[in-house]
């Protein structure tokens, strides 16, 4: 069974989601024109700012969580859910995509799916107790996961400096969190414990880019053009049946005041806005632009740390960031050197 979308923008996608992560030789049939090395390439400004914008929004979405620290992550998620399965339902009656959603379940795409739930449960929860953009810092190294996923499950080749790059975001991971059985116990004897240890949340955030690389190894694995607003759909339809049957077997949903509801309201919306902004952008800018500009996200995480939470990273917290951005955008820099 194959879509036969031939959109140049479903191309785009696929090239950026390929930038994204460490190779691209999953999609072998597509043909992506590369520019001459003696033409300079004209930035589009508009599409720059929607992805600016993207990236953004992407912070602000789960940035709310820190404004309605007591609604649970896994009643947000569903909630959230209800007004995003909507927006992306109504975009897709309007494109007239109906028939390719028929057609698109099949299990790789719900693989993904729930990948991609689990990533966002523990993307959530680990917010319980790192700072926003400690949390955005250890999701950034999904890329150099998906090159060791990319290995094991499509068998594409894993060089020696990917290796190191590895290596290093890893040891950045460890100094944003600061495990207790290396770096002491953090917490004073006046303190009172978190409701989630820091090395935990730690573990989460890491858990959450892992899954969103396996996801996006499942998407490669298919080799076949699926539209991201059908994409949009399956991972908010998945989430909603995941949330609503964990809240009816294990309970814990509780009415929700004005201002927690218009938080969720807002994550659910940044969502679908978000992925209008992705496609917006790589349609006027390419993709390999649209990729670098998603390392935003750090400085607008910062900014909201520090102007909106007033907390300030630690200096082993801008050590292990400096590790993991220097890591990205040298693999970056490496993949556009090799013509990737």
């Amino acid at each position: 069974m194959k879509l036969s979308h031939k959109n140049s923008v479903i191309d785009k996608e696929i090239e950026l989601m390929l930038l994204q992560d460490t190779h691209s030789k999953a999609y072998p049939e597509i043909s992506i024109p590369i520019p001459s090395a003696h033409e300079p390439h004209k930035y589009n400004i508009k599409g720059i700012a929607y992805a600016l914008a993207g990236a953004f929004l992407n912070v602000m979405a789960g940035a709310i969580k820190k404004t309605i620290p007591d609604v649970p992550v896994p009643q947000l998620l569903f909630v959230r859910t209800i007004y995003t399965v909507i927006l992306v339902s109504a975009i897709l009656l309007v494109t007239k995509q109906t028939q390719e959603l028929r057609k698109s379940f099949t299990v790789p795409v719900i693989l993904m799916a729930i990948g991609r739930t689990l990533c966002n449960l523990f993307y959530f929860t680990s917010l319980i107790s790192l700072t926003v953009s400690e949390l955005i810092t250890i999701y950034s190294t999904n890329g150099m996961l998906s090159g060791i996923l990319a290995s094991v499950a499509l068998k594409e080749p894993y060089t020696g400096i990917e290796k190191i790059l590895g290596l290093l975001c890893f040891a950045g991971v460890i100094l944003i969190v600061r495990p207790p059985f290396l770096f002491g116990q953090e917490i004073g004897p006046d303190q009172v414990d978190p409701e989630l240890p820091r090395y935990i949340a730690g573990i989460m955030g890491f858990l959450a880019a892992f899954f969103f690389s396996a996801s996006q190894v499942t998407i490669r694995s298919m080799k076949i053009k699926i539209p991201t607003w059908i994409l949009g759909f399956h991972i908010q339809v998945n989430a909603f049946l995941f949330f609503a049957i964990y809240l009816w077997l294990m309970g814990g949903y509780r009415p929700l005041s004005y201002s927690e509801h218009w938080g969720v309201f807002l994550s659910g919306v940044c969502t679908f806005a978000i992925i209008h902004l992705n496609i917006r952008a790589i349609e006027l800018e390419k993709p390999s632009v649209v990729g670098v500009i998603q390392y935003s996200q750090l400085l607008f995480s910062l900014l909201f740390d520090v102007l909106i939470m007033g907390t300030f990273p630690s200096t082993s917290t801008f050590i292990g960031a400096a590790f993991i951005f220097g890591s990205c955008f040298y693999l970056i820099k490496l993949q556009n050197s090799d013509g990737k």
